[in-house]
């Protein structure tokens, strides 16, 4: 049996929990960043056109985002690290700096105590603040500039209140 088949055969003979999970999770992360392109860019297929990789697609949906300092998009880039990591891996070693990078990006998310281990549900976990905050820029992603100007002003009024409480 030729080489690459034969780990190709290993390869699939393994489940990888953590890689499974992290691939589907990449998945709906990417389709909702695709979303919010979709409504930025109006034009039909014009983002089919761009052929842009992932790490693109974070990067261009952040620059219409009105939310760009959010630790959440270093949280994407993390799991899109992880993904990477795990997909680009031939034996199925683990990259331990993508992993702790992955973990610290992670760790404003977590509770207190909980272990900074990456494993599927850590995974789940922060594909669901992921998830949640890309929902929320993807409604207002179509709004006009004077509308995400009063968002963004009525957020800091909001938050000086909660300071002096």
């Amino acid at each position: 049996m030729p080489q690459s088949l034969q780990r190709l055969q290993e390869r699939l003979g393994r489940f990888d929990s953590l890689m499974d999970t992290t691939l589907k999770c990449h998945l709906l992360v990417e389709e909702l960043i695709e979303l919010i392109l979709g409504r930025v860019i109006p034009t039909e297929g014009a983002l089919d056109d761009l052929q842009l990789n992932f790490s693109r697609k974070i990067a261009l949906a952040r620059a219409f985002s009105y939310e760009r300092d959010s630790r959440v998009w270093t949280l994407i880039r993390a799991l899109n690290s992880v993904r990477n990591a795990l997909v680009h891996s031939p034996d199925g070693t683990r990259d331990s700096t993508v992993f702790d990078k992955f973990s610290a990006a992670d760790a404003p998310f977590r509770d207190a105590g909980e272990s900074s281990d990456v494993t599927p549900f850590m995974i789940v976990a922060a594909t669901s603040v992921i998830l949640g905050f890309l929902d929320a820029a993807a409604r207002t992603a179509s709004l006009d500039g004077d509308t995400l100007r009063g968002l963004r002003e009525s957020q800091k009024r909001i938050l000086k209140k909660l300071e002096h409480q």
